[in-house]
């Protein structure tokens, strides 16, 4: 008895010893009777409260005890079992458990007892799963962004595409995996790039490649694109590998061409407004003083005159009087011409629609066809900024009728559209090419463009030669400024 004993003290030794290793002694009905002490750490359970009770009645989760004793019993009729099983420690938390059934058998045959040995695998089991979601992540990253990712060994060959890399360059991704990475290189540049691919894994760092530099690359049917690239790189245990980054900034390039093109016409035409506004300042000058103001000085002349004693007869100072009176209204005229070149300030007083009126009756005046004006619908009150801009418009467009036309008909129509106003001029005469005026740089249909693009409206142009010209201007108002009244056409 005392030797029993002592065996079975030297065997709970011997199996606390095992640090990492649940051994647990089960008899034939499956009571446990040995609870080492790695099983005892993982369960919160002491052997005083496992002992003598049935491994399966509180050990594993309930879903798998039915599982764990039918595994048992297929011990104890010679059989072997191993597997994985979740355990529920004293607290309620499961945790899973690689374990191995091993029958120790008498002579006669007869199962004495069943050894169970077990390893906790749970965070090893998390470990995969959560190395196996960040593989997840990485190949969805690799599979959706829409950069072009390689990357490649020491040597230069290509390891890794991913789709957009396929789609920008045009090869399969077999066709692309082991070969060198120069292939993707314009050939001219390939000698170059060798050297850049050697000093990068010299000393590996992230970085863009070619800084300040234009970088080019070729695709499968030989056509080249622009590119820029980040290089970056991660170390495995064969050695460092490089991952590049490529992204095709045709359409960038195309923008920027369009913006460095846009600044130079916009700096272009700055001179020349800069030049047109100096000579339009000196042909006012010189009108105010070569004609205006000599006509006014030759007036002050001739009404001084009327104050000195005259022998004349009534009649003839009535005369006198009445041409000082057409010479003056006619002053009156020029410098009102004058002023409605400046401003009209008829616009301010009447409105656009007085005013459109006006500007045909004076093109009819310096011997231009009469135009026929319409009006309907026209909101009854305009932004400040967009009365000048469609008679601005108007202006421009009458004066180059004038000019070039050579028109039997011109017809100008001011209405009111849904959710705004529209101008509209047309013409019957010669008509012209509108992309070879805008060609020369004009600046006439440049400024009324312009004037129409800063009321955020939209401005289109229709000629061609022999067929007329219509240019076309909408505005869009805010609900309370395209209120409506109705006006009787012109």
């Amino acid at each position: 008895m005392q030797q029993s004993a002592q065996r079975e003290k030297l065997l709970t030794v011997i199996l606390d010893a095992a640090k990492d290793l649940m051994v647990i002694t089960l008899d034939r009905k499956g009571c446990i009777f040995q609870f080492n002490r790695a099983s005892q750490e993982l369960t919160g359970y002491s052997l005083e409260e496992v002992k003598g009770k049935l491994f399966w009645d509180f050990l594993p989760i309930p879903e798998e005890r039915l599982q764990v004793k039918r595994g048992f019993e297929e011990v104890l009729r010679g059989g072997t079992a191993q597997g994985e099983t979740h355990w529920l420690t004293k607290r309620g938390k499961p945790r899973l458990i690689a374990w191995t059934n091993t029958a120790v058998v008498r002579d006669d045959g007869v199962v004495d007892y069943v050894i169970r040995t077990g390893v906790d695998v749970t965070n090893f089991i998390e470990a995969q799963e959560q190395a196996r979601e960040s593989n997840e992540a990485v190949r969805t990253l690799l599979e959706t962004v829409p950069e072009a990712i390689l990357t490649h060994d020491a040597g230069g060959r290509i390891m890794l595409v991913n789709p957009a890399a396929e789609a920008m360059f045009g090869y399969k991704r077999e066709e692309m995996i082991g070969q060198p990475l120069a292939m993707l290189i314009p050939e001219r540049f390939r000698h170059q790039h060798a050297g850049h691919v050697g000093s990068f894994f010299q000393k590996p760092r992230m970085r863009p490649m070619g800084a300040g530099l234009n970088l080019l690359a070729v695709r499968k049917d030989g056509s080249e694109f622009p590119v820029d690239i980040s290089l970056s790189y991660f170390e495995t245990r064969t050695g460092v590998i490089g991952v590049s980054f490529v992204s095709d900034i045709t359409e960038r390039k195309k923008i920027e061409a369009t913006l460095l093109q846009d600044q130079k016409e916009l700096q272009t035409l700055t001179a020349r407004l800069l030049d047109l506004q100096e000579a339009g300042n000196k042909d006012l000058a010189r009108e105010l003083h070569d004609d205006l103001s000599q006509k006014l000085a030759a007036l002050g002349m001739e009404i001084s005159t009327l104050l000195k004693p005259s022998v004349k007869s009534p009649k003839s100072l009535r005369e006198r009087i009445r041409v000082l009176s057409a010479r003056t209204n006619t002053l009156a005229e020029n410098v009102h011409a004058l002023s409605r070149r400046l401003h009209p300030a008829i616009l301010d007083e009447l409105g656009l629609e007085a005013a459109l009126r006006e500007e045909c009756v004076g093109f009819a005046a310096q011997g231009g066809v009469p135009p026929q004006f319409e009006s309907k619908r026209v909101p009854s009150s305009l932004p400040e900024d967009v009365s000048p801009c469609l008679y601005r418009v108007a202006q421009e467009s009458l004066r180059n009728i004038a000019k070039h036309a050579k028109a039997a008909h011109v017809r100008v129509m001011l209405s009111g559209k849904q959710g705004g106003v529209e101008l509209r001029i047309e013409d019957t005469g010669n008509g012209f090419d509108v992309n070879a005026v805008r060609g020369k740089g004009g600046l006439g249909l440049v400024s009324m463009e312009e004037r129409v693009r800063l009321v955020n409206g939209n401005f289109t142009i229709r000629s061609k030669p022999g067929t007329g010209t219509a240019v076309e201007v909408f505005v869009p108002l805010r609900k309370k400024e395209n209120e409506t009244v109705e006006t009787a056409a012109g």
